[in-house]
């Protein structure tokens, strides 16, 4: 019996030596399921949507068209933009115990990302945390599925600068950090992304909530699925 528990033993290995930390499997998880989603979803428009004629094929999304409004954002003051049934198009996917990153369908063709905090920012700072690069190369790889256009906005909380005009330098900066990452080290094609900043005009919570600070501190990454 003795010899029958050690073979056991080697053939089932050093548990230490394969095991995944909770938060890796999870984001590994959130990543087999957004590769799924975006493939389902274009293939249910395939089958779904007649195929237009030449004089109506419409171009690809352009990326400042949505940020000019003209692209559904379901997230505005505060609020969620609500479907023809009157029901909030926003889903969760993921998010971090610490809210440091959470991934939402807005709708069935646009998958946004925010990444707060210390995990990619100091306050103040436009220089990505030595931590950030293992949840960017996974959001990179999300971002390679996809041939859609890629929306980097950056913001900043209230208060980490003097004046409006260094919050909006500073989150423009924070933005271009990350797409530099996309485009440089992740080797996406440069031309997908359109990188802006928003200051503190457009807060994620009011200043006054307690986490605020943290949460305003942020970029957020549009990922367009329907290109």
């Amino acid at each position: 019996m003795h010899d029958d528990g050690a073979r056991a033993a080697a053939a089932g290995g050093n548990f230490a030596e394969w095991s995944v930390p909770w938060s890796d499997l999870m984001m590994i998880m959130f990543m087999v399921f957004a590769v799924l989603f975006i493939y389902s979803g274009a293939k249910e428009r395939l089958t779904r949507e007649p195929q237009a004629s030449p004089a109506e094929t419409k171009a690809p999304t352009d990326p400042m068209k949505a940020f000019l409004g003209e692209l559904d954002a379901p997230v505005k003051d505060g609020k969620a933009f609500l479907d023809a049934a009157g029901q909030p198009v926003n889903e969760t996917y993921y998010q971090s115990d610490n809210l440091g990153i959470s991934v939402v369908r807005e709708t069935d063709r646009q998958v946004r990302v925010f990444m707060r905090g210390d995990l990619f920012f100091s306050s103040g700072g436009d220089a990505l945390s030595g931590n950030s690069g293992q949840y960017l190369a996974r959001i990179a790889e999300l971002l390679r599925v996809s041939t859609g256009a890629v929306l980097v906005v950056g913001h900043t909380a209230d208060g980490e600068t003097a004046t409006p005009e260094e919050s909006l330098a500073l989150s423009a900066k924070r933005a271009s950090s990350v797409a530099q990452y996309f485009i440089r080290t992740a080797n996406l094609d440069p031309k997908r992304f359109l990188v802006t900043g928003r200051g503190s005009f457009q807060p994620e919570v009011p200043a006054t909530a307690e986490d605020a600070e943290k949460r305003n501190r942020r970029v957020e990454v549009l990922v367009l699925t329907d290109i």
